[in-house]
């Protein structure tokens, strides 16, 4: 029992750290943990392979797997080579950057993962959920006093409201913890229909609402409507309430939609920076057509941090939030930089890798194990979470993102694996 409950403890901090690693370092200054889910990540990957090296097989999901991270890799340096400036230590960053969530869901396939785990992983993620609702409520009633003691905070507003951030730094990342949740209760109220997973799942939806993002408004309309479908519920009354909800939520958050709307697309003669990097992304794609322009060169986080030189290029460094001197905006879109820096040939191997894992959750599989049934359908629909947020943000090179993601579909296709051994 005492080795137990120190190994959920250990599985506690560590997600914890994983989850509120960007506050821990804005509060504390501890500027290594930056570094954290880049170690967590190579190690897993080297006993992975030394697993595969032990074994001496690999399935057809994991090596189609392999291959397309390589060549999606491959591209990108190639391109970089090709046709821009570079340093290799910076390419090699990038690019491992753009490949990390893949590599660690590839990282989990090889790895022994009992029942302990998962639970250690689902109950640890539940404790944690409590606290930054705990704090999230007192985020709501007392913001003034929230933003002196959690000065890490990034204050939002809108309709005069603050949006809520609870333990994390920005309301994005409180919105995107929330639904995750929220998707954990209702994989767990699938399959045993209890009341109370039911509640919390109502609960944590409610509450990624308090964020303001529409990224996380429309992420749910999305699940709810592929939920309908996948269960066979399209009947009059299932539109019926898609409809209220729509209008529901239009008129509540219209406001926050429409400006997002204007935001990407409005053609008033003002320019935002997400409407050029989506823009130029496209100039890219056709102009080095059909391998783009590089790893760490358009729209990534090595673009902004080594300044591009495509962004003088395009005219881009006199943009606000896109500028030299203030780039807080340059990673506000991901599929922009997949087709800038990897071209036509890279963005359809990225689409290619989704297919293909996408392909492997929906596999039907005969079993009663619990844990196996969560973690399918909560892999599932937190993959469509993220695809929903990538129009807004780079949710699969982002952490805590794109690693708790990896970890939800690593472990529920290893578990598949095993239910068919």
């Amino acid at each position: 029992m005492k080795k137990n409950n120190i190994n959920f403890l250990l599985t506690f901090i560590l997600l914890f750290i994983l989850l509120f690693q960007d506050s821990i370092v804005m509060y504390f200054k501890l500027n290594f943990l930056n570094y954290l889910d880049e170690i967590i990540v190579l190690v897993l990957l080297f006993f992975s392979f030394i697993s595969l090296l032990k074994n001496k097989k690999i399935s057809i999901f994991q090596l189609s797997l392999l291959i397309l991270i390589l060549l999606f890799f491959s591209f990108g340096f190639f391109s970089c080579y090709k046709n821009s400036e570079f340093i290799i230590n910076n390419v090699l960053k990038a690019g491992f950057l753009s490949i990390k969530f893949f590599l660690l869901i590839f990282s989990f396939l090889n790895l022994d993962i009992n029942q302990n785990i998962k639970y250690y992983f689902v109950h640890s993620l539940e404790l944690i959920a409590k606290i930054v609702l705990f704090v999230g409520i007192f985020n709501f009633i007392f913001p003034n006093i929230y933003l002196k003691i959690f000065s890490f905070a990034i204050p939002m507003r809108r309709f005069g409201l603050l949006s809520i951030t609870s333990l994390f730094y920005h309301p994005g990342k409180f919105g995107w913890f929330m639904l995750f949740i929220s998707l954990l209760y209702y994989s767990k109220y699938s399959i045993e229909k209890k009341e109370s997973d039911k509640i919390w799942m109502i609960i944590y939806g409610i509450s990624s609402l308090l964020s303001y993002r529409t990224k996380v408004i429309i992420g749910m309309f999305v699940i709810f409507l592929l939920v309908n479908i996948f269960n066979k519920k399209i009947s009059l009354k299932s539109w019926i309430l898609v409809l209220c909800g729509s209008l529901f939520i239009f008129t509540i958050f219209g406001n926050i939609i429409l400006n997002t709307y204007n935001l990407y697309f409005s053609s008033d003669g003002s320019e935002s920076a997400r409407q050029v990097l989506i823009v130029n992304g496209v100039k890219l794609l056709k102009y080095y057509f059909p391998l783009g322009v590089g790893f760490g060169k358009y729209g990534s986080w090595f673009a902004k941090i080594n300044y591009s030189e495509y962004y003088y290029f395009l005219g881009m460094n006199n943009i606000y939030g896109l500028s030299p001197e203030m780039s807080s905006y340059a990673t506000d879109t991901f599929w922009p930089s997949i087709m800038g820096e990897t071209g036509i040939l890279g963005f359809l191997v990225f689409l290619a890798i989704i297919f293909l894992i996408i392909k492997k959750l929906k596999e039907k599989i005969i079993t009663d194990n619990y844990y196996v049934l969560t973690f399918k359908t909560w892999a599932f629909l937190a993959l469509i979470q993220s695809l929903c947020e990538s129009f807004g943000e780079p949710s699969f090179n982002s952490s805590p993102q794109n690693i708790m993601l990896a970890v939800v579909i690593g472990i529920s296709i290893n578990s598949l694996s095993e239910v068919k051994k």
